[in-house]
């Protein structure tokens, strides 16, 4: 089953080397304290650039945040608290269009946030981010999906036990339908614009399948749970526990299985060698090649004589093979010297061809210094002419000022000439007045006498 791992080169070499303002914020805030609610704030508050550039770089701030956050997790699984800021965390990137499918580097690592919260048993962020759209097929740097991760405990002591909370991450993983066991529907569904959205049971790429590694490392509960689902054993894994020479390990397995009640080995036959999806049919095919029969028939117990005509004449086909390689060999040599002859004479001209361009760049940097001189030469005088332009309007202001001045000074002036003017005629008045009221008082007495 092949899975996908999408890590451009440029893309690796813009977040490592050419990060965003926003990308370096948010590096600060996971190993600050209180870091989970610094990337909650810078998330929200961010702008629509600054989220297209992260997308762009296919970075994502949630690898790190759901680091800090299985930090803390435990044999019994992980706090409701910490589930919770996961999702909330998931909620506001989708809100602002931050990608799901996105990467992020740890330890000089290439992780995914589906893969990384099934690593650590945060299921229900693992339903969350499949109802918004992540894909389930993507891998991770070891070549691992989240299928693969929900079946692995991070903790130190009792890492081969499988908790509550990996269970619960593989049933959402079934529940959600991105995983299944018939070959038919992933085939389907993987096709066209639809490719990956669903996982095979059996998922191998880089790595062996999530059976092959519980009966490894003598999980019983992992072997079960898979079995029911519609695991198997294909070719591939068979013969690597034959070259590795861990057969027993696989029988051990297969009784222990076989030994459970009816009810719980519905699917025991899949712990039989089953077809190989992941190699070319010529050479692992079911029914079984020649090959795989002989290595099965010696398992059984039968002796290898049986197979010594058929092992001669395999025997004469390789050295046939042999020479027919080294033919190959000589012939690849011959056309690798040619080549590189090709190379150097290339080179060479490429080397003569840079150092014309680099004269006709000198030259033409003298241009542009003569032309820049020019430039300054312009500048200097439009400056002198500003300045002269200033001098004029600040004499012009000067002058502006006194006549202001003097025509203050004017009504200033004419303000007490007027007052000045209105008293002395008050006080006209008022003796008048006054004389007046003499008058009329001598003639009034002159009148009684």
């Amino acid at each position: 089953m092949s899975t996908r791992c999408s890590l451009s080169r440029r893309a690796k070499e813009d977040t490592l080397h050419n990060p965003s303002l926003l990308q370096c914020k948010l590096e600060r805030a996971t190993d600050s304290p209180g870091g989970i609610q610094k990337i909650f704030h810078l998330i929200h508050k961010a702008s629509n650039n600054d989220i297209h550039l992260l997308n762009e770089h296919q970075w994502t701030p949630l690898v790190g945040a759901i680091f800090r956050l299985g930090k803390n997790t435990t044999r019994h699984g992980n706090s409701p608290t910490s589930e919770q800021e996961l999702i909330d965390l998931i909620e506001v990137s989708h809100q602002r269009g931050l990608s799901l499918n996105s990467k992020g580097f740890f330890a000089q690592h290439v992780h995914r946030p589906i893969t990384i919260a099934a690593y650590f048993g945060f299921h229900r962020g693992v339903r969350r981010m499949l109802q918004l759209g992540a894909l389930p097929d993507l891998t991770d740097g070891e070549g691992k999906t989240a299928w693969h991760n929900s079946f692995q405990n991070p903790c130190a002591t009792g890492s081969a036990v499988f908790r509550e909370c990996d269970r619960l991450t593989a049933t959402a993983l079934l529940d959600e339908g991105v995983v299944t066991s018939d070959l038919r529907v992933w085939r389907l569904r993987n096709s066209g614009s639809q490719r990956g959205t669903v996982c095979h049971v059996n998922v191998e790429s880089l790595v062996e399948s999530p059976l092959y590694h519980a009966v490894e490392n003598r999980r019983l509960d992992v072997v079960k749970f898979i079995v029911d689902k519609g695991g198997t054993i294909s070719d591939r894994g068979f013969l690597i526990f034959h070259f590795r020479g861990k057969k027993r390990r696989f029988l051990e397995m297969a009784i222990k299985v076989g030994s459970l009640p009816p009810k719980q080995h519905v699917h025991l036959n899949s712990l039989r060698t089953n077809k190989d999806w992941s190699f070319p049919s010529e050479y692992w095919s079911y029914p079984p090649t020649w090959k795989v029969g002989v290595i099965l028939c010696q398992n059984c117990g039968l002796p290898p004589d049986i197979f010594e005509m058929k092992v001669e004449k395999e025997k004469k086909k390789k050295k046939k093979r042999k020479k027919k390689k080294k033919k190959k060999k000589k012939k690849k040599k011959k056309k690798k010297k040619k080549k590189k002859k090709k190379k150097k004479e290339k080179e060479k001209e490429k080397e003569k061809e840079k150092e014309k361009e680099k004269e006709k760049e000198k030259e033409k940097e003298k241009e542009k210094e003569k032309e820049k001189e020019k430039e300054k030469e312009k500048e200097k005088e439009k400056e002198k002419e500003k300045e002269g332009e200033e001098e004029e309007e600040e004499e012009e202001e000067e002058r502006r000022r006194r006549r202001r001045r003097r025509r203050r000074r004017r009504r200033r002036r004419r303000r007490r000439r007027r007052r000045e003017e209105g008293e002395r005629r008050r006080r006209r008045r008022r003796r008048r007045r006054r004389r007046r009221r003499r008058r009329r008082r001598e003639e009034g007495e002159e009148g009684e006498e």
